[in-house]
């Protein structure tokens, strides 16, 4: 079946550039690609290639309803595929069987989606001389992490169990960091008893990661890459650019992973080398993540091998994915900037703003510039509305 005969297809968060890339890769073959997002000023909206757009509830402030919307738009407009491209993925995970009939989807049980997202679970399940990862310490109560903590090693990482973009993520120096920053995580958050933030090994090294596809627990495509250079300091957070490599170890640590979940869909992971070369495994998000972009660059078209997954298509070949693919998110790399500033860190800051010979763009397309403008004005608003914070939250983000 040519790619001009495929259905249409549904992406959600239309504001982030992974949902804007996904629908630009499709659109390339044909292929007509509805949006949906809780933001009027959502970037796919405003592109060329964007077939419709429906306005969306909070899939966090409302799961439920934000479910049936999503159901009533993929039947107002025929897309017989859904992609969801964040958070909510958990959502149709669970409500699978719910789906108007001749919807087809490409997403984990929920069973191996609630172990992935668990910073503690996902540990304990997937830990693996095939996939080694860091010493992660679940705690029970705050008493007896105030028992431990002049014994511990620090630097030390606080992880909260569920969350994204590092948002539930604090770095600790020192016993009284870890205490503080601690009980900040759990009051902000309202955190239980059953969901304190775990405490892992702080890994110095270099930073990678690496999105993926699988078919029923079978690796499809797997695209590694090194992390350059993150949205916060240190190299910390969503990445901002990347470049494609090759490296086996990274390949074998993620296959081993999602195949003990025997996932199916899309899944991104970030890993850490450490000073013997070692790759460990830190964080599952069974989603698309920040680099998606990149993996069309490089040939590997990740979000189109999720859509052919999703209809049942049985792949036999792929494109092995192109190293040394550089790829850059120009908004996050603004934010970046402006947290150099913010710390004092100038010459961090104009090296930054250096263009990248032979780079591409994770959010700017020449012939479809209207997007990027919005991206900018969306991120404005949630900036100013979140107290001037790069990195927002809403409420169920952190749990």
């Amino acid at each position: 079946m040519e790619s001009r005969n495929y259905p249409p297809a549904f992406i959600t968060y239309g504001w982030c550039r992974i949902a804007y890339m996904s629908m630009w890769t499709l659109a390339r073959k044909g292929i007509d690609v509805h949006i949906g997002d809780s933001s009027s000023l959502a970037m796919s909206r405003y592109s060329r290639y964007c077939k419709s757009f429906t306005k969306l509830p909070d899939c966090f402030a409302e799961p439920d309803r934000y479910f049936e919307e999503v159901c009533n738009a993929v039947k107002k407009y025929d897309s017989c595929v859904l992609m969801p491209s964040h958070e909510d993925v958990r959502i149709f995970s669970e409500r699978k069987k719910e789906l108007p009939e001749n919807v087809h989807i490409a997403v984990p049980d929920l069973s191996m989606w609630e172990i992935a997202e668990d910073q503690f679970s996902s540990v304990d399940f997937i830990r693996g001389s095939k996939c080694p990862m860091p010493e992660t310490t679940k705690i029970s109560s705050v008493s007896e992490l105030d028992k431990m903590v002049d014994a511990l090693t620090y630097p030390i990482v606080i992880k909260t169990r569920k969350g994204n973009s590092a948002k539930g993520v604090r770095i600790a120096r020192s016993p009284q960091e870890l205490r503080k920053q601690y009980s900040e995580l759990v009051n902000n958050y309202n955190l239980t008893p059953e969901t304190l933030p775990v405490l892992q090994e702080y890994l110095p090294g270099n930073k990678y990661g690496c999105i993926s596809v699988f078919n029923n627990g079978k690796a499809v495509s797997v695209v590694p890459f090194h992390i350059r250079r993150s949205k916060g300091s240190d190299n910390f957070g969503t990445s901002t650019f990347r470049v494609t490599v090759d490296d086996i170890q990274i390949i074998e640590s993620a296959t081993y992973a999602l195949e003990k979940l025997n996932w199916h869909g899309v899944v991104d992971m970030d890993l850490v080398k450490d000073e013997k070369g070692k790759s460990l495994l830190i964080d599952i998000n069974g989603r698309l993540g920040g680099a998606t972009a990149l993996t069309i660059f490089c040939g590997a078209d990740i979000p189109y091998l999720w859509y052919l997954i999703a209809l049942g298509e049985q792949i036999s070949t792929v494109s092995e994915p192109m190293v040394n693919v550089s790829s850059r998110w120009i908004v996050g790399d603004v934010l970046c900037c402006l947290s150099s500033i913010r710390r004092g860190k100038l010459l961090d800051a104009l090296k930054i703003l250096v263009p990248v010979r032979n780079c591409y763009h994770d959010d700017f397309n020449i012939r479809d510039p209207i997007p990027f403008i919005f991206e900018c004005m969306d991120y404005a608003v949630k900036f100013v509305k979140a107290g001037f914070s790069a990195n927002p939250v809403t409420e169920g983000q952190i749990r």
